[in-house]
Order: C-alpha cells, then sequence, then structure tokens
C-alpha cells in the first residue's frame, strides 16, 4: 500500500529484470494506481537501449500473440 510509484533511471538489458521490477508494484492487494516513469536522456547509450527493448519486447510479445 505504500509504495506506488516507481523511477527508472536505466533499465536492464534483459526485459525479465524489468518486468520483475514493474511486478513488484503491480501486485495482489496494491490499492494504488501504480505509476512509472521512465528518465531517458536523448542521444546517449539509454535511448539506443530503449529502442532495443522496445523491439524485443514486441517480438516477444508476437510470439506469443498477445495484442500490443
Amino acid at each position: 500500500n505504500r509504495c506506488h510509484i516507481m523511477v527508472i533511471l536505466s533499465e536492464s538489458d534483459q526485459i525479465l529484470l524489468n518486468e520483475q521490477a514493474v511486478g513488484r508494484l503491480q501486485r495482489r492487494g496494491q490499492t494504488k494506481q501504480v505509476v512509472s516513469y521512465r528518465v531517458v536522456a536523448d542521444g546517449t547509450v539509454d535511448d539506443k537501449q530503449a529502442d532495443t527493448l522496445l523491439n524485443r519486447e514486441l517480438a516477444m510479445r508476437g510470439s506469443l500473440g498477445v495484442a500490443v
């Protein structure tokens, strides 16, 4: 009930670790809306990493037949 806001300064290259971090907030018993902020600096390695992670997640969801 106490934690419902997440600020991500640097994501992991591993999608599973990123999903686990979100899952720690979006859990059973959570009474508040979970808010997630991602800080990505334009023109840095974070910018490229965000594109890579997005493409990986879209490919994973596509292979599972999950609507995007």
